[in-house]
This record gives structure tokens, sequence and C-alpha cells, in this order.
């Protein structure tokens, strides 16, 4: 961000007590500082209350960042590295988000980092516990 800061996000069910961290670089910041929001989200159907639809998502977001040609290509460029493509099967993907929250990363947090693993370690993907500290920064209304 313009700040400085960093940031990760996630999504994870709602009752999840853990996420998946795929790489060293994802919650390592140094010098910046670094926060991780975590999207609580379920499965559903297309046609469901809330309901959003990945592809109409993706088709949305490539639309708000036509403008910057870089921002696009990047963007893009990341999706492919995701495994994600257009695809029929897609469609019927749905999740209604149900909260956000965030995380200030920071010494306490549980993390590792690419100044804490032994020399001769390039990349690690691991899973962390949620540490009970989360802000809810939006919650879904009933």
């Amino acid at each position: 961000l313009p700040s400085g800061t960093r940031i990760e996000v996630k999504t994870a069910e709602p009752a999840a007590g853990t996420v998946r961290i795929s790489s060293l670089g994802q919650l390592d910041g140094e010098p910046d500082k670094v926060r991780l929001f975590v999207v609580r989200a379920e499965k559903t159907g297309a046609l469901a209350p809330g309901a959003v639809e990945i592809t109409r998502l993706v088709s949305r977001l490539q639309e708000r960042l036509s403008p910057d040609a870089d921002a696009l290509a990047d963007f893009d460029s990341f999706l492919i590295l995701m495994g994600w493509h257009e695809h029929v099967s897609h469609e019927a993907f749905a999740m209604r988000p149900r909260s956000i929250e965030a995380y200030e990363i920071d010494s306490t947090f549980p993390r590792v980092t690419r100044q804490t693993v032994p020399v001769g370690v390039v990349d690690v993907e691991y899973e962390i516990l949620l540490p009970k500290s989360a802000s809810t920064i939006w919650q879904a209304v009933e």
C-alpha cells in the first residue's frame, strides 16, 4: 500500500482455526508493517442470498484494473500462477462472505520468515493456528 503496509489475504471457512501460508514471504514484510486479513466464507449456490460468484468477481476486478495496463497484467499473471483459467465449471462455484478479520503481524504472531529458517532452507509451506487477537472489521448481517 502507499503507506508501506503490506497485506496478505486468506479465505477460510467460518469455523476454521487455521490458515495455510504458502511461502516464506507471505507474512514477512521486513522492514514494512504486515496485516493479515482472513475472509470467512462458506461455499454456497450462485443463487443464494449474498452469494459471490467467482467468475463474476474476477471479471469485475479485471474491469476495475483495466485503466492500468500494468496492474491488470500483474493480476492476470497471479491468476495464472494460482491455477485460474476460464472454464464453465467455475460458473457454478460461489461463496457467501460471513466476516473479515484483521491481524497485526508482530513479533508475537506465529510465522516463519526468511530470518528464522536455517541456512539452506529456501522456502516453506505451513499452517498457522490463528490467534484470538483478531479484530472483526466486517460481519454479515443475518
